[in-house]
């Protein structure tokens, strides 16, 4: 890490997963799919970054549960890279009680994201204000002793988040108590028999209208003893408006509020380097039917984002653009006197400057000399 110059303070850690076309090995299995994919089977595939450079990854069997992730994880990184003050960031996808002990039980500091919801103490503190004026801001509302460790509750908001969020909220509640009368008037039609085709069970209809809620059912109650009816639960409804635009952090880190949301929020370039391995570098679909293959396809994918990233924090600029400045470099064969010569063009000085900023030495202007024919 000393020769690529990358700091190991702050870590990241996420996962995603990708997807097979046709038969895979033993590690492919169904899943919560991150492609969109449920009827695919794939892997879980983990990333650790630091400085924006990715530093470790593992490939985990489809089926693999996030938060059983983080144990090996860790430990890996403490075998290869001997860390020893290191801040562990990640979502609210690992969070359990055992990983925090774990963490804690080995010294690393973490900050991880809570779940929003079935979880006590983090709605009790979600619902709590966070006073002042920036667009952005945190506040410590919560700490506890546990053990030698000292966990601290962050809450943070973003104005601008919670006032998209709020907008969201009322259009979910007008489309969906709108889809819910359309539903229950296509169903006292059929009763009447002004509908088409066969009249509409009364389970049939209550099938559909939680399809119809879908992820938002907990903003609604059905009313099991008729056949098409509903009331806004106003509990569920007032608390995902005080929560709008909020997310809550725990953390052992000695870092003030501010701080500690904003390391938190480099959590997403994770994100987008996921974008860049399965998007510009074509990691996803899998067609390997052994776990070897399989794990070969992964470590270029996860090499070739490395050297890309790599290339743009040297040359501080994007990645295309400095492809677009070396693609013009090329070498031909060319004959000369019965011999073949593999020759290059003239390097111009863009060129010239970025294979400086990347301390790459200028290739010779003739590369290799065959025999003679």
């Amino acid at each position: 890490m000393e020769s690529l110059d990358i700091s190991l303070d702050l870590v990241f850690y996420d996962l995603t997963s990708s997807y097979f076309e046709g038969e895979g090995p033993d590690l492919a299995d169904y899943g919560y799919s991150r492609d969109n994919r449920p009827d695919k089977e794939q892997v879980v595939l983990g990333v650790v970054m630091a400085d924006g450079i990715p530093i470790a990854h593992e490939v985990w069997a489809g089926n693999t549960v996030d938060k059983s992730t983080l144990k090996e994880t860790v430990e890996r990184l403490r075998e290869r890279f001997e860390i020893g003050k290191v801040v562990f960031v990640a979502d609210r996808g690992v969070i359990s009680t055992p990983n925090l002990e774990e963490l804690e039980n080995i010294g690393y500091e973490y900050i991880l994201s809570t779940k929003r919801r079935k979880d006590d103490l983090a709605e009790e503190l979600l619902k709590k204000e966070i006073p002042g004026s920036e667009r952005v801001r945190a506040k410590e509302v919560h700490r506890e002793e546990v053990g030698d460790a000292t966990r601290r509750y962050i809450l943070c908001l973003d104005e601008e988040t919670r006032k998209s969020r709020l907008e969201t909220l009322d259009e979910i509640r007008r489309e969906k108590e709108k889809e819910l009368a359309d539903l229950k008037d296509r169903y006292e039609r059929s009763q009447s028999g002004r509908g088409p085709g066969r009249p509409m069970t009364k389970k049939g209809v209550m099938d559909r209208a939680k399809r119809i809620l879908g992820r938002n059912k907990r903003l609604f109650k059905l009313v099991e003893d008729e056949p098409i009816d509903w009331k806004l639960d106003r509990e569920a409804w007032e608390y995902e408006r005080t929560i709008a635009g909020k997310f809550l952090l725990v953390t052992t880190s000695d870092l003030g509020p501010s701080a500690t949301m904003k390391s938190y929020k480099n959590l997403k370039d994770i994100e987008r380097a996921f974008d860049e391995l399965k998007n510009f570098l074509k990691l996803r679909p899998f067609y390997h039917r052994t776990e070897k293959r399989l794990r070969g396809h992964v470590f270029v994918c996860i090499l070739a984002l490395l050297l890309k990233r790599l290339t743009e924090k040297k040359t501080d600029k994007p990645f295309q653009k400095t492809m677009q400045k070396l693609e013009k470099l090329k070498a031909n064969a060319v004959k000369f006197r019965g011999k073949k010569f593999i020759q290059r063009n003239e390097i111009n000085q863009p060129q010239e400057e970025v294979l400086k900023s990347l301390e790459v030495l200028k290739p010779p202007k003739i590369l290799d000399v065959g025999a003679k024919e």
